[in-house]
């Protein structure tokens, strides 16, 4: 189908999101009949399946809680917004660290012992710029702590035909930033805890709980877009993967669960926080279960990246920026060979980066994370790009036992089966983060 009726198409899904009337799955059919788009194919199989499905409560959820600005810029900017046809072009998604400071000490984190930088404003303007005309459809916004840098706020507003999602702890946000996420509606907030008060307050500070929590209040009343990014380790594990904290988060107004497995890197790592071999796979059917059961999107990252090609930075599909301007494989692996500069292209950057072009090497669709998947491997590919400090990488060694460990007891547990979700999952990574 041509441009002319694709248009046609995300017009017809606008309405749909407006409307959400009895009109809704007949509609839907007949867009997916019309159109060649796959991503619009898929997602129409979706609302399709099973109307029973707690999926359908996500819509509704979606048309109710959502205001229409905030609803309307996801789909055009993001899901439903084609990619270029150049052949040299930037990766679908960027992380962008705005700032290495932060206002929390949390256990783990080394970011209070860096020293203090945040990115200039024009090379931030730059990259936006330069890769969203290239093919980059989601600008990844962390830190530090993002929400720090409010002198970066207008530049959401500048960039009205991008798509942003924010990591931030929540403590900052308040009425005036939530008014201003509400107008500009292209920005999907991603609040980082650890469960509810007691695991949260432990490893980021008294209170910050609450003070998230009142951010979420803000953001829910002015209709923003937002859901949680969960750091499951042992200790939390049977709290955050229950139905109850889901429960809580949903009621609370958050439409995504994004749960991130612990990587022992940063301020003395803790490897008691890695998860055993059995509780990673454990995470998948949890999280299965939980979006089976209740409104609200729960992805698991480690395991629902499969169907792009597991690891971002190894399949090319996404880079990470420091707060330097340094082009690093992704926000865990702080190696960087070269860096951004204004003026230049993105994809020129990218291409005198040694790091980025040697992890490619690790590719495979089955490795989520080469770090703790592949650590000796990646422990040599960095010793070849940086020699000179080869004598000083150390800190993966002690990954190699708990590798065996994983890698001996994968026949051991069941493959997790395909769901509703699984399948939108696959739409959510292949719409945002595909290279085609």
């Amino acid at each position: 189908m041509n441009r002319l009726g694709n248009a046609m198409i995300q017009k017809i899904l606008f309405r749909l999101i407006r409307i959400g009337d009895k009109r809704l799955l007949s509609l839907i059919q007949y867009a997916k009949n019309l159109t060649s788009l796959r991503s619009i194919q898929l997602l129409a199989n979706i609302f399709l399946s099973d109307k029973s499905h707690p999926f359908f409560k996500v819509i509704e959820r979606f048309v109710t809680e959502v205001n229409p600005t905030c609803r309307e810029k996801i789909l055009k900017n993001l899901f439903l917004k084609l990619r270029g046809g150049s052949k040299n072009i930037t990766p679908p998604t960027i992380f962008i660290s705005l700032t290495s400071r932060c206002n929390l000490r949390c256990t783990g984190c080394s970011a209070h012992k860096e020293e203090p930088y945040d990115m200039e404003i024009p090379l931030i303007d730059w990259i936006i710029s330069d890769s969203k005309n290239k093919g980059t459809k989601l600008f990844v916004l962390a830190g530090g702590e993002p929400f720090l840098r409010r002198d970066v706020l207008p530049l959401l507003e500048k960039h009205d035909d991008a798509y942003f999602q924010i990591f931030t702890n929540g403590t900052l946000i308040d009425e005036t930033i939530a008014q201003f996420l509400s107008k500009i509606g292209n920005a999907l907030i991603l609040f980082s805890l650890e469960g509810l008060s007691e695991d949260t307050d432990l490893r980021r500070g008294e209170n910050v709980f609450q003070r998230i929590t009142h951010a979420m209040d803000l953001l829910k009343e002015k209709g923003v877009l937002f859901g949680i990014s969960v750091l499951v380790t042992p200790r939390n594990f049977e709290m955050v993967t229950s139905e109850d904290f889901a429960n809580e988060m949903t009621r609370r107004g958050a439409l995504f669960a994004w749960y991130l497995t612990y990587k022992p890197v940063g301020d003395k790592p803790d490897m008691s926080m890695l998860l055993p071999p059995d509780q990673r796979y454990q995470l998948s059917q949890k999280v299965v279960e939980i979006r089976n059961a209740l409104p609200i999107i729960a992805i698991d990252h480690e395991n629902d990246v499969s169907p792009i090609g597991g690891c971002l930075a190894t399949s090319g599909i996404g880079i990470h920026i420091n707060a330097k301007g340094g082009i690093e494989p992704c926000g865990i692996l702080h190696y960087s060979d070269t860096a951004v500069k204004k003026g230049e292209t993105i994809e020129v950057s990218m291409s005198k980066s040694k790091i980025l072009q040697e992890i490619r090497s690790l590719y495979t669709s089955s490795t989520s994370c080469p770090l703790i998947d592949r650590p000796n491997e990646l422990l040599q590919l960095i010793k070849k790009v940086f020699p000179e400090t080869y004598d000083t990488f150390t800190d993966f060694k002690n990954l190699e036992e708990y590798t065996k460990l994983f890698k001996s007891r994968q026949n051991d547990f069941p493959t997790v089966k395909k769901d509703l979700y699984t399948h939108l999952s696959e739409y959510i990574f292949r719409t945002t983060c595909s290279m085609n």
